[in-house]
């Protein structure tokens, strides 16, 4: 805080106070002439630290005296602190004197000569380690309880140590540590090693929002620049004195306006490192050069073409000679390369060599037709350019997806749009499918067959007419059939009397000896049927001769 003062500032209290008490009643009227303690003559707008004074209390003989610090006026109640400056806050009665005297406490504020020029408020020797630096300096700004500080004055650090890298200032002042700051040089650039030099004063200013300190004078501010920090540069294209540093176009690196390339063909001369004017080169016209050798005299030279806001950039070599070769195009954004340039596609399509592979999580090709209702599909074709297959939208106006076989006389597999699947199989080929098939409606399958347990009652009458019997408890339909006599080892055609019914799918064929009983042994398997026949072949090799007799069965009727 700030010390304010007065002038022969004296009043009484306007009634006892006690030892605590902090709210202190002076004579009616004179309140004001206490506020203009907290004030001052003069203003900074960008300091806003608040001002105090000191004010003192004592009988009318000055006996007994107690320093206050004044925080507060209003009207004429002031708000004080009680008991500083090693006094003791105690009872005072009605007139007792108070005032703003000097004080010990108000004239060790005041900065002196020695203190100026010893730098006594803002330097000091740095504490801490190489890289992490302390200082302490005395302050008021925390006085009677304040938090606000401003520090818009330089620091002058003196290390006991060079850093070693980055490094930073931890600062206290009056007591409080306010914060531990980095230190940087230029444009926030950290330090680095010896930019902090032992017993080299270090001036600090800290920004204004209070985050870090800026070093005016790093100790490694020269580094890199050898000798040419401290000389002195040339003053004009022809200043040839010994020890000045060079600059862009003096002492011999060229100048710009310089007529250096004349024609495509014509050798130049090797040139000096450096910066020129060209004037009519066969690529570029008026450009200007930079130019870089070697140890060898060969040379690499740039070139830049103003072109408003589309600069053109080449580069070229040269021989020791001065012989330049082709200039060759520098890509940016003002100057792109072509698709042949860069061997790539065009946007307006070609043909493309070896295996393309997109790697992709989504649609990695699209098909878009320019115009609604066009096609829009993949082709292959062979060597020889003839169309083998197609994939994608045919031009008939529908979304149809359509695969079509060219070769295969037009094979095609069509998805239409309106969810139907069509299948040409061309050449009259078939459709052969591996595995089983199964659908998911088989209405145009069964309205070809008689539905199981469908069928009509049998015609018992009519069958009996055709020599057919019918078994009750499975509706199948059978007959008696007496063979001829034969040798069992032979295929045997066995005639019935009356022709199969017309609706007879299978028939089940088994022989019997001449006593009518069943004997497996003399099954004899189908070989083919007919209208009205059967040929049979025994399972078994059965010796002797004689009459065969079947029985068959068949299904439906």
């Amino acid at each position: 805080m700030i010390l304010g003062f007065g002038n022969n500032l004296v009043s009484s209290l306007a009634s006892d106070i006690t030892a605590s008490q902090t709210a202190i009643s002076v004579m009616p009227g004179d309140g004001p002439l206490f506020s203009t303690l907290l004030t001052s003559d003069f203003s900074n707008k960008s300091t806003t630290l608040k001002n105090f004074a000191k004010i003192t209390l004592t009988d009318a003989g000055e006996t007994a005296f107690e320093i206050c610090h004044l925080i507060d006026v209003s009207n004429d109640t002031l708000t004080v602190i009680r008991g500083q400056e090693g006094t003791t806050a105690k009872g005072w009665s009605l007139k007792d004197v108070i005032a703003n005297f000097a004080t010990r406490g108000s004239e060790n504020i005041f900065p002196q000569v020695a203190h100026i020029q010893s730098g006594f408020y803002t330097s000091g020797t740095a504490g801490g380690s190489a890289n992490a630096l302390t200082l302490e300096l005395p302050s008021t700004f925390f006085l009677n309880g304040s938090v606000d500080w401003v520090l818009k004055t330089p620091l002058v650090v003196y290390p006991s140590q060079n850093n070693t890298a980055a490094a930073t200032l931890q600062l206290t002042m009056g007591g409080k540590v306010l914060g531990s700051f980095p230190l940087y040089k230029g444009n926030k650039a950290q330090l680095v090693a010896n930019d902090i030099l032992k017993d080299v004063a270090l001036v600090c200013l800290l920004d204004n929002s209070k985050t870090f300190f800026n070093v005016a004078n790093p100790g490694a501010i020269y580094a890199g620049l050898g000798t040419a920090a401290f000389k002195d540069i040339v003053t004009s294209p022809i200043d040839t004195t010994a020890g000045r540093v060079l600059t862009v176009g003096y002492g011999g690196l060229g100048g710009y306006g310089t007529t250096i390339l004349l024609t495509a063909d014509q050798a130049k001369k090797p040139l000096t490192n450096g910066f020129y004017g060209v004037q009519t080169d066969p690529t570029y016209g008026n450009a200007a050069l930079i130019s870089f050798g070697y140890d060898s005299g060969s040379q690499v030279h740039l070139i830049a073409k103003q072109g408003g806001q589309a600069p053109l950039i080449g580069i070229a070599g040269s021989n020791p000679q001065g012989v330049f070769g082709a200039w060759g195009k520098i890509y940016t954004e003002f100057q792109k390369p072509t698709a042949a340039d860069v061997g790539a596609l065009p946007l307006a399509g070609g043909t493309m060599t070896g295996k393309l592979i997109m790697n992709t999580d989504s649609g990695a090709i699209t098909l878009k037709p320019q115009t609604a209702g066009s096609s829009s599909y993949l082709i292959s074709q062979n060597s020889a350019g003839e169309g083998s297959w197609y994939v994608g939208k045919g031009s008939n106006g529908n979304d149809d997806a359509v695969f079509n076989n060219y070769k295969g006389g037009n094979n095609t597999l069509i998805l239409k749009s309106d969810g139907a699947v069509s299948i040409n199989c061309a050449n009259s080929k078939n459709l052969n499918i591996t595995g089983q098939t199964i659908p998911s409606n088989y209405a145009n399958f069964d309205a070809r067959y008689q539905a199981k347990g469908s069928y009509a009652a049998p015609n018992t009458a009519s069958k009996a007419a055709n020599g057919w019997s019918q078994d009750a408890s499975t509706g199948l339909i059978y007959q008696w059939c007496q063979g001829a006599t034969a040798n069992n080892n032979n295929n045997q055609t066995v005639t019935f009397p009356k022709a199969f019914p017309n609706a007879c799918l299978f028939v089940s064929v088994g022989t019997f000896n001449l006593s009518n009983s069943i004997d497996a042994e003399q099954n004899y398997q189908l070989i083919s049927k007919t209208n009205s026949n059967c040929v049979v072949m025994p399972n078994k090799s059965y010796g002797d001769n004689g009459n065969v007799a079947a029985l068959v069965w068949a299904v439906g009727y």
